[in-house]
């Protein structure tokens, strides 16, 4: 069994799912992220979990 351990997640998938509850900016303002700005991510546990194995920051 592999150790139990972090990734960030891709959030496209989500957003393509689920558009009018997860809001995804348009992909140029994503482009246009840089060094300072303030960005929102989503890491997912890979290890045995009680109920959520994501967490958004």
């Amino acid at each position: 069994m592999a150790a139990a351990g972090f990734s960030n997640a891709d959030p496209r998938p989500i957003a393509q799912a689920a558009p009018y509850t997860f809001y995804l900016p348009h992909g140029a303002r994503i482009a246009a992220v840089g060094l300072g700005d303030e960005v929102k991510l989503i890491f997912e546990y890979h290890g045995p979990v009680e109920e959520w194995a994501v967490e958004r920051m």
